[in-house]
């Protein structure tokens, strides 16, 4: 039987029990979290977008592409040359990197006419690159041109100015006269015979002795052994090119900074008004383009520059600036600022990029010569080093 005082305290405890499971215990609330930006987490960074890389052309992997003529074993003679031609590998770099920026005009100049990449090199057989200024009547120009082919070439001549020392004029106006030949003559080694020894004499003998046979490389066809050999030596250079490593030698890279573009000068300016206008030395201007002979000569109408000079002289066009009216005095190696002794300067100023070899053979002495007029010790030159030509 149930007692009533234990009943009672079991109902108590019931009641309880069903208020604790009915009613979750209330807990104090957080106060809010005031979140400021600086709390926020940060965005993701943005990858910053890398430089666009300057666009790195193979130069003379495009060269070689370019070549058509047979390579370095086609003759005993190509490899015996090309071996003299790197008997001394550092001095044939540093000509090489002295010369670029004409080599890479000339071979543009040879794509654009269409002839073989061979024939950019051509200049290194007949000057080594140098605009020789010829004695009258004689060959003049990197290319080595005599005054009655620049006259059929359409190279003018004036007081100031030749076109057979005009790199540019020159190299594009022998260029076609390449493509020309190569036209008539279907063989590119016939044309560098013709151009040693003249189209008509080529062409006589292939009249009288036929087109000749693809080997050997160097025809063996009656022409003077000079021509011959000129075939030789334009195939051994192109050897070099071709396996450079094979002779020691590694090939300049290509500065872009260097690297030479035509201006077209619009009106009468000298060479040294076109020289402020672009922001280059006048000396500068001179040794890029010694078609002119001095600063106070007339510019022709186009200008070989390096690629910053052209836009600046571009810019300076646009704007309408006009050079200052003043003429800007010769360089030291005029005649007329040494004084008219003779009838060649007595001293000359090391062109950028020049060597004592490049010295000598611009002004036809050796470099022995130059070495004792001079009091020097080595071969080794600096650019506006002042040069006696003479004892």
């Amino acid at each position: 039987m149930n007692h009533p005082l234990r009943t009672a305290l079991a109902a108590t405890l019931a009641t309880a029990l069903a208020a604790c499971s009915s009613t979750a215990p209330v807990m104090p609330s957080a106060p809010p979290i005031n979140i400021t930006p600086a709390m926020h987490p940060a965005p993701p960074l943005m990858a910053t977008p890398a430089p666009a890389a300057p666009v790195v052309t193979d130069f003379w992997g495009e060269m070689r592409a370019s070549f058509q003529m047979d390579g370095c074993d086609s003759d005993d003679g190509v490899a015996r040359w090309a071996r003299t031609f790197t008997q001394r590998p550092d001095r044939f770099e540093e000509q090489l990197a002295a010369v670029l920026p004409v080599v890479e005009y000339a071979k543009e100049s040879a794509q654009a006419h269409g002839v073989a990449g061979e024939f950019a090199l051509l200049p290194w057989i007949e000057s080594s690159f140098q605009p020789v200024k010829g004695k009258k009547g004689r060959p003049a120009g990197i290319w080595q041109i005599v005054p009655s082919t620049a006259r059929s070439m359409g190279l003018p001549s004036r007081k100031g100015y030749d076109a057979r020392l005009d790199t540019a004029a020159s190299t594009d106006a022998v260029m076609k006269m390449l493509a020309g030949y190569h036209d008539e003559l279907h063989d590119w080694r016939l044309v560098a015979m013709a151009f040693n020894a003249g189209e008509f004499n080529v062409r006589k003998a292939v009249d009288k002795y036929g087109v000749p046979p693809a080997q050997p490389a160097v025809p063996k066809m009656p022409m003077k052994a000079v021509t011959r050999e000129h075939l030789t030596k334009l195939l051994a250079i192109a050897c070099v090119v071709r396996q450079p490593e094979r002779f020691r030698v590694r090939l300049p890279p290509v500065d872009a900074k260097r690297s030479l573009e035509k201006v077209t000068v619009s009106g009468t300016k000298t060479v040294g008004q076109v020289a402020e206008l672009s922001s280059m030395p006048v000396d500068r201007v001179l040794a890029l383009n010694p078609a002119h002979t001095s600063a106070n000569a007339q510019a022709n109408t186009t200008i070989l520059m390096p690629s910053a000079a052209a836009e600046a002289y571009r810019e300076a066009a646009a704007s309408g600036r006009q050079p200052s009216p003043a003429s800007i005095a010769a360089p030291v190696d005029d005649t007329e600022a040494q004084g008219k002794t003779s009838g060649k300067p007595r001293s000359v100023k090391v062109a950028s990029g020049q060597t004592l070899s490049h010295v000598a053979h611009a002004n036809k002495v050796t470099v022995k010569q130059l070495m004792a007029w001079n009091h020097l010790t080595s071969d080794k030159v600096k650019p506006g080093q002042v040069l006696r030509l003479s004892p």
